[in-house]
């Protein structure tokens, strides 16, 4: 039950990453600013992995 919990709170986390990251990139069109779907795309990845290695640091202790 703990795990799924923690899924879904890290499912949480990216999805709130992807989404701010989402907004920037509309805000960076609107000032006639280059965007690209790449970077929401890593920055997802980095999202996901910084809220997995903090789901393993807060199990260790």
């Amino acid at each position: 039950m703990a795990a799924a919990r923690g899924a879904a709170q890290a499912g949480a986390v990216v999805a709130a990453g992807a989404g701010l990251l989402l907004l920037i990139g509309l805000g960076q069109l609107l000032l006639s600013r280059a965007a690209d779907v790449n970077d929401v795309m890593l920055t997802s990845c980095g999202w996901a992995l910084g809220a997995g290695l903090t789901r393993l640091r807060t199990r260790a202790s």
